[in-house]
């Protein structure tokens, strides 16, 4: 049985060409870097979720309070529903088991880079 959301294969050679897996996180991915201006994040009023459409049940946005602080800012029925509980205002890094949260911490670090 094919996947209901069939994934292309990624090429990591050139970082700019590179693909990822699910067409849900290509769209995400390129929504975010058409709205870098000269390499910075994007302002948080310039990422409006709804713009995401139906896409919004999976998506969630994470805001770095402090230093081990990832906090859901908005965390998507889907998301909510796998968990079993609203997340908004809970550490996404709370949901890690303690030997991997920093590993998580610096792979969010190195996101916000990209």
């Amino acid at each position: 049985m094919a996947p209901a959301f069939p994934c292309k294969s990624h090429n990591l050679a050139n970082r700019d060409e590179a693909v990822m897996f699910h067409p849900h996180t290509e769209r995400l991915i390129r929504e975010w870097r058409e709205r870098r201006i000269g390499g910075q994040l994007p302002a948080r009023a310039e990422m409006s979720p709804v713009a995401f459409g139906p896409l919004l049940p999976q998506l969630f946005i994470l805001g770095r309070e402090k230093a081990g602080a990832e906090v859901f800012r908005l965390a998507g029925g889907l998301v909510n529903d796998l968990h079993g509980r609203e997340l908004k205002g809970v550490n996404f890094l709370q949901l890690w088991v303690a030997g991997e949260r920093e590993k998580i911490e610096l792979s969010l670090g190195q996101a916000r880079l990209l």
